[in-house]
């Protein structure tokens, strides 16, 4: 049990090492990026750290399950660890896609992920959303004149 939770600490903070690393910053007259150094490195650490995470946890279950525990995630379990998941991607998006793009796809998802998930639930959540972003973008840089995060491809 200790070496499960034990990996996951360093796997979470690998993440952030490989993340952290490419937000360090450089001038134009380097050859490489500062970062690329400890970027690699915590890339390959995640590739190594990852599939044995993946076996310590599968056989953490089954020692669980041979002593008689039931694993399972329960709905609302899995409705809260989607919701993370696709916070945490909102979060890395938002560097990339900026915040319109980023936040519209976010409610789309998440109104539809929480809705009945029909085509015609789609179409209502994507309309909703276009709608709500249009008036946050309209109501913020129009009126107030305050500028949101923009992306690194847009």
């Amino acid at each position: 049990m200790l070496k499960a939770f034990f990996l996951t600490a360093i796997t979470i903070i690998t993440g952030g090492i490989l993340y952290q690393s490419f937000l360090i910053p450089t001038d134009r007259y380097r050859l490489l990026h500062p970062g690329i150094y400890p970027g690699v490195i915590a890339a390959i650490l995640l590739v190594v750290m990852i599939p044995i995470l993946v076996s310590t946890y599968k056989e953490l279950a089954m020692q669980l399950r041979d002593k008689g525990f039931k694993i399972e995630l329960s709905k609302g379990g899995k409705t809260v660890l989607v919701t993370v998941i696709v916070c945490i991607l909102y979060m890395f998006s938002l560097t990339y896609l900026g915040y319109f793009v980023s936040i519209f796809w976010l409610m789309v998802f998440l109104m539809w992920y929480y809705g009945s998930r029909t085509l015609k639930s789609l179409a209502t959540s994507f309309s909703f959303s276009l709608g709500i972003t249009v008036s946050i973008y309209v109501i913020l840089n129009v009126l107030l004149n305050l500028y949101l995060p923009t992306a690194l491809l847009f």
